[in-house]
């Protein structure tokens, strides 16, 4: 079959014929097509002209800025034992989206923290919350040292104890609190696992002797309270008359030099203050009628001195006569010869030695 007649036709065999290209042509118009430049309707930038990217885009209008005073993520943080167990009740910390957290410890005593479960530093959302995980220790106690000036111990250590975290007090001895010159370091704190030491210094010598002279005597000027040992914060049940003069004995100064306490014989003392000292002064002989007995006892028995506190009792050459130096202390057995009473209702206890104490201070002893 003559395919040329069937495609082209009779009078178009002519343009068929002009279709018809050799293998060569074909060829040569493939590699036309390869090479062609592609036709580009936009002008080509220059070399140099920044390429401007989508964030490089200035907006005049401000843009509204984070709000950081937001707190809309909350932690839960709990304190708990090893096993689990609460110790305190658990706090709930509110924060800013990726603030800073700063955990809110707690000091919980006979507890230490010992580890921290879910640990985080800023607020970011945890479901789980943080557990601060606490384990029970015991403290070490606190050695409390009483020390004079010179740093020597004057009573024997003090041992404080008490719960890990919990306070102490260190405390001065009882009797010796006006005496505390300091504390070293501090005398409060709180216990821990480390022993801890704590040093209270007195000054022992508070009181200084003064020298007396021979016949030196002082005028009461009011109503004086009169206390059994110099320094001494209770008063006696009575006091002694104002106009009254009384010979001193012994002197003693505080060491501050605020006071001066005056000795007037026996466990007698009264503040300096009370009263005009008075120099060479002869106490005056007393009438007779102020010795009148009204009652004379033999007695011949033995007595056991009894006076308040340590201090020591007057001694008398005989009733209201001349006071000597030294007394005797409490406890000191006597034996009594005899008992007069006086006019003025004294009653006087003469002494073995013919000295003459008041019989207020006596404890007959039965035979």
């Amino acid at each position: 079959m003559d395919i040329s007649n069937t495609v082209v036709g009779g009078n178009n065999k002519g343009m068929a014929e002009n279709m018809v290209q050799t293998p060569d042509e074909l060829r040569g118009r493939a590699n036309r097509h390869r090479f062609a430049q592609p036709k580009m309707n936009a002008k080509p930038q220059a070399k140099n002209t920044p390429v401007h990217k989508p964030t490089d885009i200035v907006v005049s209008k401000a843009q509204p800025q984070p709000n950081l005073q937001r707190k809309d993520v909350a932690i839960t943080v709990r304190y708990v034992d090893s096993l689990g167990h609460q110790l305190l009740a658990p706090t709930t910390v509110l924060g800013a989206y990726a603030a800073k957290l700063e955990l809110p410890f707690q000091v919980i005593e006979s507890y230490v923290l010992t580890s921290i479960n879910h640990f985080q530093t800023t607020f970011i959302p945890n479901p789980a919350g943080i557990d601060l995980i606490y384990a029970k220790q015991a403290a070490a106690p606190i050695v409390v040292y009483h020390r004079d000036t010179q740093g020597n111990l004057i009573s024997p250590p003090q041992f404080l104890h008490g719960a890990l975290n919990s306070p102490y007090q260190a405390k001065p001895l009882g009797d010796m609190q006006q005496f505390v010159q300091g504390v070293s370091p501090k005398a409060q704190g709180h216990f821990s696992k480390n022993a801890g030491q704590v040093d209270i210094i007195y000054e022992t010598l508070q009181l200084t002797p003064l020298t007396v002279a021979p016949n030196t005597y002082i005028q009461l000027l009011t109503n004086t309270p009169v206390y059994s040992e110099a320094a001494a914060k209770t008063p006696l049940a009575k006091k002694l008359p104002k106009a009254s003069i009384w010979r001193i004995f012994q002197a003693l100064v505080t060491t501050n030099h605020q006071t001066t306490w005056l000795n007037l014989g026996g466990c007698l003392w009264i503040d300096a203050k009370a009263g005009k000292v008075l120099a060479n002064y002869h106490q005056p002989a007393l009438p007779q009628s102020a010795y009148a007995v009204i009652s004379d006892v033999s007695v011949d028995q033995q007595a056991i001195i009894n006076a308040p506190g340590q201090a020591t009792i007057p001694v008398w050459e005989a009733p209201y006569g001349q006071q000597l130096p030294s007394g005797y202390l409490p406890g000191i057995v006597v034996y009594v010869l005899r008992q007069i009473q006086l006019a003025d209702g004294s009653l006087w206890a003469e002494l073995s030695n013919h000295k003459f104490v008041t019989s207020n201070y006596l404890s007959f002893i039965n035979p």
